[in-house]
């Protein structure tokens, strides 16, 4: 597709990064979200879509950091992920692997912090990989200790924090 395409398809730059964060769904976090949610193990399945989605949004970066400052993200894209996390750790609680005092909210702030993550790793690297097991780790019922009271999020998804240098 040559640029005056492009711009004839998608005559505004919000647009063309709602097409490309579309198309990121359909092929990088769909497929793991049903190869996770058809895991007969739910922690498993768990770490499956957090890597999957980590991968991407490493891969994707600039992409998403442009999608966040446009507000292309929309509920609806996020919703449908977290779902499916929510999902993944009720079947994980039920069956002993996830601790049972974790919350639909702590996941959103869960995948911030893993997020916020990216922006101190150096970009070639894997290095989300380390903050996505300490997490796994922190979530397994062995590790729990007491979590004090659950305080309501004041910050959603299209609302985390991306440093001006991206």
């Amino acid at each position: 597709m040559g640029i005056a395409t492009l711009y004839r398809r998608f005559p505004e730059r919000e647009e063309l990064i709602r097409a490309a964060i579309d198309q990121i769904m359909a092929e990088m976090i769909s497929p793991a979200t049903e190869q996770a949610l058809g895991d007969e193990n739910p922690r498993r399945g768990l770490v499956t879509l957090l890597e999957a989605a980590m991968s991407v949004a490493a891969r994707e970066r600039n992409t998403l950091a442009a999608a966040k400052d446009m507000r292309a993200i929309t509920a609806e894209v996020a919703d449908r992920f977290f779902e499916s996390l929510t999902l993944l750790t009720r079947r994980g609680q039920q069956a002993g692997l996830i601790r049972a005092d974790l919350l639909p909210d702590d996941l959103r702030t869960i995948v911030g912090m893993l997020i916020g993550a990216l922006w101190t790793t150096d970009p070639d690297s894997d290095g989300w990989r380390r903050y996505v097991t300490l997490l796994l780790d922190a979530l397994s019922p062995s590790a729990a200790s007491p979590l004090p009271a659950a305080a309501p999020l004041t910050l959603k998804p299209d609302h985390w924090p991306v440093p001006a240098d991206h």
